[in-house]
């Protein structure tokens, strides 16, 4: 990731010495900030796309969106202009990229985890005790990119799989990959879709879908799933795209399960909330996360995903 830094205010335009990273030839850099607001930069790869964000303090919070619009750019582009402001605002440039965050995330188990992700123990399910999940918090450059899990899936549990859970506008949706289908969702609560394999209707499952499921066992599978910044949802296995989507309303998600609540999958005694250090039950705006759902591991079965990475960078 390269960002680059500056401050605007009505009289002035001050090009800041905070870098992330050196600007040597070929990095993305400002150039030039003016007083009428134009801002220059040169270094950009041609095929990354860029988005330009703003801040009303140098720590952030970072906005992607300015009046409800994107503040996309394309890579060709090497300037553009915005409102001077009566007080002081901060302006960066991000190029699109990718963090990698585990090599493994299995049932109760996590190996090279990004130092930025939170790592959680999901809610057991019925006769299947062990799951595993991962949280991290993205700045709003999702709004502008769109967002990105990528990764190797295999399992041999008929009854489990894994969420994706994606960034979008101020709240998130769940994407479930099972076995023998996917679902989308974007609930107020995560125990409205629990492990029930969420809502097969809202996706269209192309020609190819069929080529790959269900899905067989103890087989490795490639698995990318998107959220575009207009809210398209693509889902592909092994490189092919299977199944689309589209979001509307979406709730930042609520994921407090308590001792006399239940969720589908869910087992009917002694329900367990997530459990992780510095774990939120409320999720905020730009939360994304994994959750590899439970399976008896004492039993011989298995579920996990591995080298994953997501998109934009942190």
């Amino acid at each position: 990731m390269q960002r680059n830094i500056l401050t605007k205010t009505g009289t002035c335009a001050i090009l800041s010495l905070l870098l992330h990273g050196h600007c040597a030839l070929g990095q993305l850099k400002i150039n030039s900030f003016t007083r009428s607001g134009e801002i220059t930069w040169s270094g950009a790869n041609p095929t990354n796309a860029i988005c330009l964000q703003w801040a009303s303090a140098i720590t952030g919070p970072w906005q992607s969106t300015l009046n409800g619009q994107s503040l996309l750019l394309s890579a060709t582009v090497t300037k553009t202009s915005v409102a001077v402001a009566g007080s002081p605002t901060f302006y960066r440039i991000r190029t699109a990229s990718t963090s990698s965050l585990a090599d493994a995330l299995t049932e109760g188990a996590t190996k090279n985890l990004n130092r930025l992700a939170i790592r959680f123990d999901p809610p057991p399910s019925s006769g299947r005790p062990y799951g595993g999940g991962m949280l991290i918090s993205s700045d709003s450059s999702f709004d502008a990119f769109g967002s990105t899990w990528e990764l190797d899936y295999e399992g041999n549990d008929p009854s489990s799989g894994f969420q994706a859970v994606h960034p979008y506008k101020s709240g998130q949706c769940i994407i479930s990959i099972k076995h023998d289908s996917v679902g989308l969702d974007a609930p107020e609560r995560w125990l409205e879709v629990g492990y029930g394999g969420g809502n097969f209707a809202t996706l269209t499952r192309l020609a190819d879908y069929n080529t790959f499921f269900p899905l067989k066992n103890a087989k490795k599978y490639h698995f990318k799933t998107t959220v575009s910044s207009a809210g398209g949802v693509s889902i592909f296995v092994n490189e092919v795209l299977v199944a689309t989507g589209k979001l509307g309303v979406v709730n930042a998600i609520d994921f407090t399960v308590t001792e006399f609540e239940n969720f589908p999958g869910g087992r009917f005694w002694a329900p367990q909330p997530f459990r992780g250090t510095g774990f939120p039950q409320q999720w905020q705006k730009g939360h994304a996360g994994i959750i590899v759902e439970p399976t008896d591991r004492g039993g011989g079965d298995f579920n996990g995903v591995f080298s994953v990475q997501y998109a934009p960078g942190l």
